[in-house]
């Protein structure tokens, strides 16, 4: 468990498989960045924040550092974002991205040890351009531009990365049937010139988030759904080019409540809909884990599970007094 001195409220969070890193801090109008290495006496801070106006929403990082959006807000009203790399704890974060207009969404990210990804939206709200960026992370400020797409054709998100592999969601938009036809594309960092490789479109494919061995996304729903609704859990093998979609224990009616999918060494973790119920994957025994269940009745749950390589971090609500982050090492 995290002291609640430094995570009393989070944000954000994300396992790194050797560090967790989150925003936020002891109260709810904190948020600064910390990490924490399972082992260390305890966790340190990353970034102070000097806005109190701002939030630190999405998170990304490898051993070359960090990558982390801060949104401002005025009386309840956006007032913009920026995007930001760390090097290190303490070092002064490089800009790297910024709004063009406040109402615009902020990016979706992603960052290995050679590349910086985001998903950006630029223009006005009324005119406006989705765009795939990838900068490497020796350069970070050298971004090109790999997609550009009318805002209202199609979107990208949830870009993530395994090597040189850029994997991301893609959905277009058919606004007289009311529908959306999203699926799964990787770009390899290589060739990014060449045609992306589509996976998962008869299955709305959407939140890839791919390892050595396997790709895992969360597919299902109908045409009319949006693709940010939850889905099955599914697992694309490698060796095989097979993609298995997995329907979680417990109600038939309840199967399909997989959103934001993560993948480890040897497990899977996502967010749940059903957040009394705490699975896991797992890939060796190719079978679904229980780590905890608790009682629908009072308030006790798991939210924003996170895993990578063997480190899982989570929150846990409604028991110590409040909510609590929380991490576990899998088994190898």
């Amino acid at each position: 468990m995290i002291p609640a001195a430094f995570a009393g409220h989070v944000a954000a969070l994300i396992s790194l498989g050797d560090q967790i890193v989150w925003s936020g801090g002891e109260h709810a109008d904190d948020n600064n960045l910390y990490r924490y290495a399972p082992g260390n006496a305890e966790p340190e801070l990353l970034f102070q924040n000097p806005r109190q106006d701002s939030y630190l929403t999405s998170i990304a990082g490898s051993a070359a550092g960090y990558v982390f959006t801060d949104d401002r807000w005025v009386d309840g009203e956006p007032r913009g974002w920026a995007l930001w790399y760390l090097a290190a704890a303490g070092a002064e974060p490089v800009l790297l991205d910024q709004s063009t207009d406040d109402r615009l969404p902020s990016p979706t990210l992603a960052m290995n040890d050679r590349y910086i990804c985001w998903e950006v939206v630029h223009g006005t709200w009324d005119d406006r351009t989705n765009e795939l960026r990838v900068a490497p992370v020796d350069d970070p400020t050298a971004a090109v531009t790999l997609l550009s797409i009318p805002g209202s054709d199609s979107y990208v998100e949830f870009p993530s990365l395994w090597a040189d592999e850029l994997w991301y969601g893609i959905a277009d938009n058919d606004w007289d049937a009311g529908a959306e036809y999203p699926r799964i594309e990787m770009i390899d960092l290589r060739n990014p010139t060449a045609t992306p490789e589509v996976f998962g479109q008869d299955q709305r494919a959407f939140m890839p988030a791919p390892s050595r061995d396997v790709v895992v996304w969360k597919s299902g729903g109908l045409d009319g759904s949006n693709a940010l609704n939850s889905g099955v859990l599914t697992i694309y093998r490698r060796d095989s080019g097979k993609a298995q979609t997995l329907p979680i224990p417990g109600p038939s009616s309840a199967a399909g409540r997989v959103s934001y999918p993560s993948v480890g060494d040897r497990f899977v973790a996502w967010w749940d809909d059903i957040r009394q119920r705490f699975y896991v994957y797992d890939l060796a025994e190719q079978q679904f884990r229980r780590i905890a269940e608790y009682d629908w009745a009072a308030d006790e749950l798991v939210t924003r599970p996170s895993v990578s390589g063997d480190l899982l971090a989570f929150l846990h609500s409604g028991h110590a007094g409040g909510r609590t982050l929380e991490w576990a090492w899998l088994p190898d």
